[in-house]
């Protein structure tokens, strides 16, 4: 019992001064390695999972919600385009509509420039059902003149802002 709680001491250490020598050199930063080696920064939401993008933008989902966001086909990027365009943070649930609906991250930017932060997701997704682009959007007067509806009607009608 003696000798094998010795080898099991020793075989703490070695481990221990091998990890203190060889490991912890190799995770702090070196002044020349740093100069020639820049940080990597990830391009785009697409080098981040899912997940990791959910959490930065205050999402806090459960595997059933994740898996329910996947399915709709919810990506990286429609969840950073929610984020950047200041609408306020929708459910799980209305990002998934979101994404069944084939709404993109331009006509929500445009929306919530035009409409303001506290647009609805079924506003927006109005809008994309009734064929209301981005481009249309961005002619609408500024924020409080026309509403949601009063923008569609105007878009069925065929009158050009």
């Amino acid at each position: 019992m003696g000798r094998i709680v010795l080898l099991f001491g020793l075989a703490v250490c070695a481990t221990v001064l091998f990890f203190a020598r060889v490991e912890l050199p190799l995770l702090s930063a070196h002044p020349d390695r740093e100069a020639a080696d820049p940080p990597v920064v990830a391009a785009s939401a697409e080098d981040r999972p899912l997940t990791v993008v959910l959490y930065e933008s205050g999402y806090h989902p459960s595997a059933d919600e994740v898996i329910a966001l996947h399915d709709a086909g919810v990506d990286t990027d429609l969840v950073v385009a929610v984020r950047r365009s200041g609408l306020e943070r929708p459910s799980v649930d209305e990002l998934v509509r979101i994404a069944d609906s084939g709404v993109d991250g331009d006509l929500i930017e445009a929306a919530v420039r035009s409409f303001g932060p506290s647009t609805s997701v079924s506003d927006i997704v109005a809008l994309h059902d009734a064929g209301v682009d981005a481009d249309y959007i961005e002619k609408v007067p500024p924020e409080g003149r026309l509403s949601v509806r009063d923008v569609i009607r105007l878009y069925e009608a065929g009158v050009d802002n």
